[in-house]
């Protein structure tokens, strides 16, 4: 990924993404393949940052919980956390087949 991620671009994904129909077991499956990103020693101090941010904690919809994020999370560790994710062609390969099934 040659370009950072702004918060418009952050915005932007956030009603794309929202306007999807994603059930129980596809969050569970998304946010279980996140954690492995988020506990990798070079992200630790992301994961516990998100881990203390209270309001997530009964919060279900994906957007409110983005939005959520973006206000506490810089840009710059957003961005290296992204650059990490899809240099992993595993998890990328399921996000667009995830994404695809819903658009079909």
């Amino acid at each position: 990924m040659n370009e950072d991620i702004t918060k418009k671009n952050l915005d932007q994904s956030i009603e794309l993404i929202s306007e999807f129909n994603f059930d129980e077991e596809d969050y569970e499956i998304i946010f279980e393949k996140l954690q492995i990103f988020l506990k990798n020693p070079e992200n630790y101090e992301l994961f516990k940052k998100i881990s203390e941010i209270k309001e997530l904690e009964n919060e279900g919809d994906l957007k409110a919980i983005m939005k959520k994020l973006l206000k506490k999370i810089k840009l710059n560790e957003l961005n290296k956390l992204l650059k990490d994710i899809i240099e992993n062609e595993e998890f990328v390969d399921f996000i667009q087949d995830l994404f695809l099934e819903k658009l079909l």
